[in-house]
């Protein structure tokens, strides 16, 4: 958050805590909210077909093309002028160079059809070069050792009221591709590959450059294998079918994909799952490789450059699924209306907009994330989990954010200008950051290893935060304005350890803790090495600061109550301390329901905080989602 809205967001607190607002924690478990609850379930009367690898020798047909005619030898394929139609099942080996030809498929419901694409070099002056009008099934497959070109012109002619087809390839039939030759697409008009039913590439070189969208797939687009390249005007590779949860998903199992695209990257109406292989995008052209800042608008509230943001913003309201469009044009790197499920692969994004951006869930178990956005690096609408894996956020206004955020292992590595966890709704949190649902806001971490860097709060929820395991290092803010932990109703502790650096001006410690926490104010260097020792010297947790800090907060599982533990910078005595059951120190202050008083333990911003043990979000039995010492259930 920005100074001015932090220091709004201080005077409407007092009135947030004498309202009584109490209720759930938010720390919820339910399977409700599981992403993979609502992940797809693929009907089999929809899955990819898969063609085997074919030769000429199987061929039923044999077409060459030139410019002066067309040669045809065998069945189900006749000739007029220089279009080519196909009226039946078969293998049809296509090869010959023409600068004016088409391929027009129109055979029946159940019939198969392979391409064989047998260095074969076709450019359409007018409309698609290859357009599937009807099939049970098609297959494009590349020779051994060719190089096939598809080109169309800027030139379509339609029937009246019809817009399509407008692609270079063009199918109404599930459509696979494979092989192991070469296809080059040059999609001048519109489009490159399009299919309005299912398509699949298994295997094979495909570069495609297209006036608009790369590769598209109604129902879906799976890819299971090969190079493939997209440079594309508008979307890279997308799937848009948005009325049938079951369709409308696009899945990575394999390959090595690079997009360069000035719209989304990979875009699903329903499910993007990545499984594997290596994916290279860069989504909005140069606009992804702009400095950003944390300077926006005062009322910016979503932060994404518009006055009045989450409050005002139809395209909330309007925008229900991955396609919906708003006067802004969307140029996100991986873009799902219903979920983002990665379990491996190497995934390497930079946008202008989102590097991952879900409209529900996206969940992690497995594989690496490189990102650098200008906007999020994660963003869910709904509940953001990771599992396992690693995550790298070079560039980012804020690096992981999601209604409720669950950390239960990885590797996290996460830089943010704004905030590096955001606990947030779609809007950001309603009016300044306040919602009447706060409850339904937590971020929860339970394992792996986090380091955030952020100018704004490192750890930030407009509801609670857990820690109950696992490695977190935030090197906060340097403002007075943010504080390397924010959150709106408790912060509890029952395991794991943190290390919390930054200013002291926003500072706030974990309110509800059954392990010992350390928080002292001291004005520390950049690069200074920090060191929490016992009172036998041994080093418990250590780090070195990238930024100057004046709060700096500590816990750990392994910190003992009634021991002294003593901190240090560059091997200078900064304080030491008596370990308690709580907060002691006064590095920060413990937020609403802290253990102890205003002030508490150790001066103002102890174990502190309003409402004293049992007070609002403090340390009651009978608290939601918390049992009496602050373990998260």
């Amino acid at each position: 958050m920005n100074m001015n809205f932090k220091t709004l967001a201080a005077f409407c607190a007092v009135a947030f805590a004498v309202t009584g607002c109490t209720g759930n924690n938010g720390n919820k478990t339910d399977s409700q909210n599981s992403v993979s609850d609502t992940s797809q379930n693929v009907n089999s009367d929809i899955s990819p077909s898969t063609q085997n690898s074919v030769n000429p020798e199987q061929a039923t047909c044999k077409v060459s093309f030139s410019d002066e005619k067309i040669e045809v030898s065998g069945t189900n394929a006749s000739v007029s002028g220089n279009v080519l139609t196909i009226s039946g099942k078969g293998i049809f080996d296509i090869s010959g160079k023409s600068a004016d030809a088409k391929i027009i498929i129109r055979a029946g419901d159940k019939d198969d059809v392979t391409l064989l694409l047998n260095g074969a070099d076709l450019t359409s002056k007018n409309g698609s070069v290859i357009y599937c009008e009807k099939a049970g099934n098609l297959s494009v497959v590349l020779a051994e050792n060719t190089q096939n070109i598809i080109s169309d012109t800027t030139n379509y002619t339609f029937e009246d009221g019809e817009d399509e087809p407008d692609a270079a390839l063009f199918s109404r039939a599930d459509t696979v591709i494979s092989g192991t030759g070469k296809l080059t697409v040059n999609g001048n008009y519109k489009d490159g590959l399009k299919c309005k039913d299912g398509l699949s590439v298994q295997n094979g070189v495909i570069e495609i450059s297209a006036a608009d969208d790369g590769i598209t797939g109604k129902d879906f687009v799976t890819i299971s294998g090969g190079n493939i390249t997209v440079n594309a005007g508008g979307d890279g590779i997308k799937s848009t079918h948005d009325t049938d949860e079951n369709r409308g998903y696009v899945t990575v199992d394999n390959g090595n994909i690079t997009i360069n695209s000035k719209n989304d990257g990979i875009q699903a109406e329903t499910v993007l799952t990545i499984n594997g292989g290596t994916v290279n995008i860069k989504a909005g052209g140069d606009e992804a490789d702009k400095e950003i800042s944390a300077s926006r608008d005062f009322l910016d509230f979503d932060r994404r450059g518009d006055k009045f943001g989450g409050m005002m913003r139809s395209e909330n309201i309007a925008q229900t699924s991955a396609s919906a469009t708003d006067t802004t044009e969307s140029m996100k790197g991986i873009k799902a209306g219903k979920n983002i499920v990665i379990s491996g692969g190497e995934i390497n994004v930079a946008a202008a907009d989102d590097s991952v951006h879900s409209n529900g869930g996206f969940e992690m178990t497995n594989g690496t994330l490189t990102l650098s956005s200008c906007d999020d690096g994660i963003h869910a609408d709904e509940i953001l989990k990771i599992s396992g894996g690693t995550v790298e956020i070079t560039k980012s206004y804020e690096a992981i954010e999601g209604k409720n955020i669950e950390v239960s292992g990885g590797n996290i590595n996460a830089k943010a200008v704004d905030d590096g966890f955001n606990a947030a709704g779609g809007d950001n949190g309603g009016y300044f950051g306040f919602d009447s649902s706060a409850n339904e806001y937590y971020l929860s971490i339970s394992g792996g290893n986090i380091v955030v860097n952020a100018d704004g709060d490192g750890l930030d929820s407009n509801g609670t935060i857990a820690l109950s395991g696992g490695c977190v290092v935030v090197y906060g803010p340097t403002n007075s304005g943010n504080g390397a932990i924010d959150y709106e109703r408790s912060f509890a502790v029952s395991g794991g350890e943190l290390i919390a650096l930054g200013d002291m001006g926003m500072a706030q410690t974990p309110s509800t803790l059954s392990q010992p926490c350390l928080s002292i104010t001291s004005n520390v260097s950049a690069d200074s090495k920090i060191e929490v020792r016992d009172s036998s010297g041994n080093v418990i947790l250590s780090t070195t600061t990238p930024k100057t800090c004046s709060s700096l907060i500590f816990t750990s599982d392994k910190f003992k109550s009634g021991e002294s533990y003593s901190i240090y910078a560059n091997d200078a005595l900064l304080s030491t301390l008596t370990a308690s059951d709580g907060v002691s120190g006064s590095g920060g202050q413990g937020g609403f329901g802290g253990q102890g008083g205003f002030g508490g333990q150790g001066g103002f911003g102890g174990q502190g905080g309003f409402g004293g043990r049992g007070g609002l979000g403090g340390m009651r039995p009978d608290d939601e989602g918390f049992n009496g010492e602050g373990t998260a259930l």
